[in-house]
C-alpha cells in the first residue's frame, strides 16, 4: 500500500498540514475542502489575485 511518506516530500508544498498525521494520502481527502479555503486566505496578497470568493490565483501563473 502506498503510504504519504514514501509520495510525498512534504516539505516542499503549502499543503503539508494536510496530510500531517495521515498514513495514507487518500486520508486527506475529507478535509481539502476547508484546507484549500484556509490556506487561501493566508496567501499572500502581493502574490496571490483573487478575483473571487474561494479563488486564488498566482500572479506568476
Amino acid at each position: 500500500m502506498y503510504k504519504t511518506k514514501d509520495l510525498l516530500d512534504l516539505g516542499h508544498t503549502r499543503a503539508a498540514a494536510l496530510f500531517e498525521g495521515k498514513e495514507y494520502p487518500w486520508e486527506a481527502l475529507a478535509g481539502i475542502s476547508d484546507h484549500i479555503l484556509k490556506l487561501g486566505a493566508s496567501l499572500p496578497r502581493d502574490e496571490f489575485d483573487s478575483p473571487q470568493e474561494g479563488v486564488w490565483i498566482a500572479k506568476d501563473a
